[in-house]
């Protein structure tokens, strides 16, 4: 008696052509509000896609959708049928293909403080589709046998066929087909496998004249997604799930190479990601369940913008512009000559409120050297960009170098210290030498006296 079991996988065949660059622009980045105004936001692409999207994504939460805009009419899901309003704007003098959508956000509250993000796509949502498979077989050596597959999904016109023997991770193409047209058959497998398809939703693996070979793995199938791009400068990377509900859920991300985390209530032994570059991922989803809950193929993408982060700011604080102020080094920084050097620029990574809860504060630090500094001639200058409702103010302050050494030519601080430490180490060779000389003269006359006593 054998066990024989024939791993289903089922796939669509992504055709050769030629990959589509789309460009998603989304502004603004940030908008600041009070409660109770409205915002708008909005995003334009440039393919021609008729299928535009609105996300909102809550600190610690996966991005959720809002409502989708089709042939000129806009969807909300339930929790965004009040309070949202998605439409379109076109000009007449862009070209056909750019499409152009916007989000207003109605009398904003503390509740819709989020980042939102836009997305299009060629195709609406895609369809989940359940596979049904023969369980496993026990037959008799030389017997025939025959699996079966069916799905509910009509437009998955390719099924294939795959085996994953006994103490093997990998698995081999047997054939497939293309709805019922005469099936293919790879090299290994053409004399003792047939395939059969009723229909597109019906098709059925023949294998006669089995053999010890023929036995197969039951199994825990395990698939590996792949995701890349092309800029080295994001170091964060995220994988989400979403299921026909829309909802998206975080399953892992990575702060950088090699290192990564998994959010609850996922689990390790079923998701892991892969980072071995800052470019490139990939998640292996094990023990792969028969349905099918989500499938997005390269034939259906969606791009997304870089997002709008909405903050709502306290009512009962008024912000005005703020006070940049330059301050010159302090002593104790000037004297550090011999600790180890610093960066040259650096600056805080956020703003930090006193303790009345009214003012914020954020410093900036630059390094420049001894030379530069000496110069009254040159002056440095802090930029600060502020956002006043209405458009983005630059806020500045300056300062002037002060008369050094160094300054106009001369020696520099540098100069000096590394001219002590050069003198030192001359005058300490110097006593040496000395020294030494001191010793070969007493050595000489040393000698010398011998000398004299032994003649008398």
């Amino acid at each position: 008696m054998i066990t024989v079991l024939i791993s289903l996988t089922v796939s669509i065949v992504c055709h050769t052509g030629v990959i589509q660059t789309v460009e998603i622009s989304q502004w603004p980045r940030s908008i600041c509000s009070q409660p109770n105004t409205s915002i708008d936001m909005h995003c334009s692409q440039d393919a021609g896609y008729d299928y535009m999207y609105w996300y909102r994504h809550l600190p610690g939460e996966g991005p959720k959708l809002m409502a989708s805009f089709v042939a000129g009419s806009a969807s909300y899901e339930a929790e965004f049928k009040s309070g949202f309003r998605v439409w379109r704007t076109e000009s007449s003098e862009r070209l056909s293909s750019v499409r152009q959508w916007s989000l207003t956000v109605q009398m904003v509250q503390r509740r819709d403080q989020a980042v939102y993000l836009c997305a299009a796509s060629p195709h609406g949502h895609v369809k989940c589709a359940e596979f049904h498979q023969s369980p496993s077989l026990t037959v008799k050596e030389r017997d025939s046998v025959e699996v079966h597959c069916s799905h509910d999904d009509s437009s998955l016109l390719v099924m294939l066929w795959y085996q994953q023997r006994q103490a093997s991770p990998a698995m081999t193409l047997i054939g497939y087909g293309y709805s019922t047209t005469e099936p293919n058959y790879e090299g290994l497998f053409k004399e003792r496998f047939q395939l059969k398809r009723a229909d597109t939703l019906k098709g059925t693996l023949v294998i006669s004249n089995l053999t010890l070979a023929d036995s197969a793995v039951e199994g825990d199938v395990s698939v590996t997604l792949q995701c890349y791009h092309d800029d080295s400068s994001y170091y964060y990377m995220f994988w989400y799930r979403q299921r026909d509900n829309n909802n998206m859920e975080m399953l892992t991300y990575s702060p950088g190479q090699d290192v990564w985390e998994i959010e609850p209530p996922f689990e390790k032994t079923k998701y892991t990601m892969g980072r071995p570059k800052l470019t490139n991922s990939s998640l292996e989803i094990n023990n792969v369940e028969g349905c099918c809950e989500n499938t997005v193929t390269s034939t259906q993408p969606a791009f997304f913008g870089n997002g709008t982060k909405l903050t709502v700011l306290d009512p009962n604080i008024n912000v005005k512009e703020p006070t940049v102020k330059v301050l010159p080094p302090s002593t104790k920084e000037c004297e550090a000559r011999n600790k180890k050097k610093k960066k040259t620029l650096g600056t805080d990574n956020k703003a930090l409120r006193d303790k009345d809860g009214i003012f914020y504060s954020i410093t900036s630090r630059l390094r420049v050297p001894a030379k530069d500094w000496n110069k009254p001639s040159n002056k440095f200058t802090c930029i600060v960009e502020f956002f006043n409702w209405t458009v983005s103010r630059n806020e500045t302050d300056h300062i002037n170098g002060e008369e050094g050494p160094g300054g106009d030519g001369g020696m520099t601080a540098e100069y000096y210290v590394n001219s002590t430490l050069i003198a030192k180490l001359a005058y300490s060779v110097f006593i040496a030498k000395s020294t030494f000389y001191g010793l070969v003269v007493m050595v000489l006359i040393w000698k010398l006296q011998l000398s004299s006593d032994k003649q008398m």
